[in-house]
């Protein structure tokens, strides 16, 4: 099963130029954990998570846009990965979702959320899984 068949399209993105206030807005609005953050064309420049908005904002509270907070470079997956190749990324890591692209641009995010709802339905292949979901 490929990336582009469960990621959540279209993606919810931010500017590095935008606020944390806004930025903060986003995620609340949008019930989201993290942010895509992409210049002009849409191209992936940086992640904004809730973490990093919640540090700034009831931490030290010195930075105002979102390219001060943001983490980068950004770990993307390709819309036409696999599930397995999306899961390689975040595996180990404290990374829970991705920004998706598909030539260079943002088109989606990919959620472990969205990878365990596709175990749940019974989409992957069982053989490369020890269970199948019923």
């Amino acid at each position: 099963m490929l990336v582009r068949e469960v990621m959540t399209s279209p993606a919810v993105t931010v500017t590095a130029e935008a606020s944390l206030r806004e930025a903060i807005g986003l995620l609340d609005r949008h019930t989201i954990t993290a942010l895509p953050v992409v210049d002009e064309a849409g191209r992936p420049l940086g992640v904004v998570s809730e973490a990093d908005l919640l540090r700034e904002a009831l931490g030290r509270g010195a930075h105002e846009t979102v390219g001060e907070v943001m983490t980068s470079p950004v770990r993307t997956v390709s819309a036409d990965s696999t599930l397995t190749d999306a899961f390689a990324v975040m595996d180990g890591t404290v990374v829970k979702s991705l920004p998706v692209t598909l030539h260079g641009r943002v088109v989606g995010v990919v959620s472990r959320r969205d990878l365990v709802a596709a175990l749940a339905r019974g989409d992957l292949d069982p053989t490369r899984t020890s269970w199948s979901a019923s």
